[in-house]
């Protein structure tokens, strides 16, 4: 039975993606990875990253934590 080891290096060396030959499969691998560039890129121009808001102001749902109990209705 093989174990972690043998499952990561039976994977072999990690591929640089200017190696990659993506198939039209692939279109997820893609856009998720212009979608983490474009979000990458927003942070180092100081915006808040997609569905990260720091500004309380601007928060679209504030939430109040807690356990609360609701009576049933009916």
């Amino acid at each position: 039975m093989p174990h972690d080891y043998e499952a990561q290096v039976g994977q072999g060396a990690i591929t640089l993606h200017s190696e990659e030959r993506l198939a039209a499969s692939d279109r997820g691998v893609v856009m998720l990875r212009r979608l983490l560039r474009r979000e990458i890129e927003a942070v180092q121009a100081g915006r808040d990253p997609l569905g990260v808001i720091f500004d309380r102001a601007r928060a679209v749902v504030q939430v109040e934590a807690g356990n609360f109990i609701l009576e049933p209705a009916g």
